[in-house]
């Protein structure tokens, strides 16, 4: 984990400094204040503050390339709580079985007790997850969540390659989210269209833009793109012909 002392004549100068360099959020961030500084007279006694920070540890357990064959067989009796709702008898129903286990034990390691139920359609996999500590797993705007999805996607297409879409959901979460992004969408397309200014809508994962995007090909004046580099590709929405 690579950390970076940062110097400058503030403690906020000093951390959007290092934000710059590591190129990430506040809230991405482990920030320890070293000296506070000092303003100084008229330029006499002015004392640098000093900061020491570096990106906090990414929420994917880094063993995403584990296999099957390591999972243990004295686990075998805690797959008895995963149901696999739909496709019983699906090829594929060894790897949902996997991944719902791989998505069970990483959700222990934050403290959270889960239970998981598959539901195939044509379109999605869906790996719907219940527990009591539903706000623990999805974390401050859904930063949990999108990543444990990330992780059964990457377990799903490494061995179902023409996998539909696959949606890791946590209670009702998916269909509020949904809500919640259809509401800016609408209300961003009608500032658009008041204020004939374009709107740059903050950084949202590809699954999310494509669902603005959706709602706002509704609206036959208003054009969406993509700009930046993932994970801060944001949707920006302004005045089409």
């Amino acid at each position: 984990m690579e950390k970076l002392v940062i110097q400058d004549k503030t403690v906020e100068q000093a951390i959007s400094k290092g934000l710059i360099k590591l190129n990430i959020t506040k809230d991405e961030a482990n920030i320890v204040v070293k000296d506070e500084g000092k303003k100084g007279i008229f330029g006499f006694g002015q004392k640098d503050a000093i900061i020491e920070i570096s990106k906090k540890e990414s929420i994917i357990l880094n063993d995403v390339s584990y296999v099957r064959e390591e999972v243990e067989i004295e686990r075998v009796e805690e797959i008895e709580k995963i149901d696999v709702i739909e496709h019983h008898d699906n090829e594929h129903s060894e790897l949902y079985q996997f991944v719902c286990q791989y998505l069970s034990e990483v959700s222990k390691e934050y403290g959270a007790d889960i239970t998981v139920q598959v539901k195939e359609t044509s379109k999605k996999i869906i790996f719907q997850i219940e527990t009591e500590k539903a706000g623990l797993l999805i974390g401050k705007h859904g930063k949990i969540i999108n990543a444990l999805q990330i992780l059964a996607q990457t377990l799903v297409y490494r061995d179902y390659e023409k996998a539909p879409m696959v949606v890791v959901n946590i209670g009702d979460y998916r269909q509020k989210r949904e809500e919640k992004l259809r509401e800016i969408a609408d209300r961003t397309a009608k500032r658009v269209l008041k204020t004939k200014q374009a709107i740059f809508l903050e950084p949202l994962p590809a699954f999310e833009r494509k669902i603005v995007h959706a709602c706002l090909s509704k609206y036959e004046h208003i054009s969406t793109h993509s700009e930046g580099k993932e994970p801060y590709r944001y949707l920006v929405v302004s005045l089409g012909e």
